[in-house]
């Protein structure tokens, strides 16, 4: 195998995790966000429909993800809670609608796992590295700036967010486009990820190599290689390197 050059990483359960009450807070932040803006147009509808409407809005862009593949940025997000409302909404006014909901990720942000940042620190400038991420409520521009906050952001050479991209892994173009963005061959690559139909079938059907992070240790893989803990995959890729 051509010797490697570049590492990718998923986000969400692979370098950021939620801890304690984290997705619960956040939940509450976009419920007040989408009532405060429903109450700048002289809409109040109750709080549990608020709640209903982010949830049902969360389940159409997982509905999104899951059978068509596809990304959904902050426009379709407020278009879709404003129909789930009744309402239509004018394109900007939904995209600051989507904006203000995501912004919440940021209010409570994930955390970095145990280990990750050392991970990053021990690649950086040995191999290129990006983010391939699918988002939900929680956009690419609010995840960068959780990632600014963390210190870790300048590590990355690329992130692709499923978004900015509207596609969504495990579909080639995701890998494709994150390859290019680091000019790198998928050869010369391998992606980190806990998903084995999106960050590990997904890589290998481009032609890169991948590690599983399966923190149960419980799942069959087709990955190259298998972790229990981020802070092992420094190792893999050490024998890896080794001629």
């Amino acid at each position: 195998m051509p010797a490697l050059k570049a590492v990718c990483f998923d986000l969400w359960k692979t370098l950021y995790a939620d801890v304690g009450d984290a997705g619960q807070r956040r939940a509450d932040i976009r419920a007040r966000h989408l009532s405060s803006f429903l109450g700048a147009m002289n809409v109040l509808p109750p709080g549990e429909q608020i709640r209903s409407v982010l949830a049902s809005t969360m389940d159409w862009i997982a509905r999104q993800r899951r059978d068509r593949h596809r990304g959904v940025d902050a426009t379709e997000i407020g278009v879709e809670l404003g129909r789930q409302l009744g309402y239509q909404l004018e394109e900007p006014t939904a995209r600051v609608l989507g904006e203000y909901i995501s912004a919440a990720g940021v209010e409570a942000p994930p955390q970095l796992v145990v280990g990750a940042a050392g991970v990053l620190d021990a690649l950086r400038g040995r191999l290129k590295m990006a983010i391939i991420c699918d988002t939900g409520l929680t956009l690419g521009a609010a995840l960068r700036r959780v990632m600014q906050a963390d210190l870790v952001l300048g590590y990355f050479e690329h992130c692709t967010f499923s978004d900015e991209t509207h596609s969504t892994k495990p579909m080639e173009r995701q890998f494709l486009h994150t390859l290019g963005g680091l000019g790198v061959r998928p050869d010369e690559a391998v992606h980190v990820g806990d998903s084995e139909r999106r960050d590990v079938l997904g890589a290998k059907r481009v032609g890169m190599r991948a590690i599983r992070l399966d923190v149960d240790g419980a799942a069959d893989s087709q990955a190259d290689a298998v972790v229990r803990r981020i802070d092992e995959v420094t190792d893999v890729l050490d024998r890896w390197s080794q001629p």
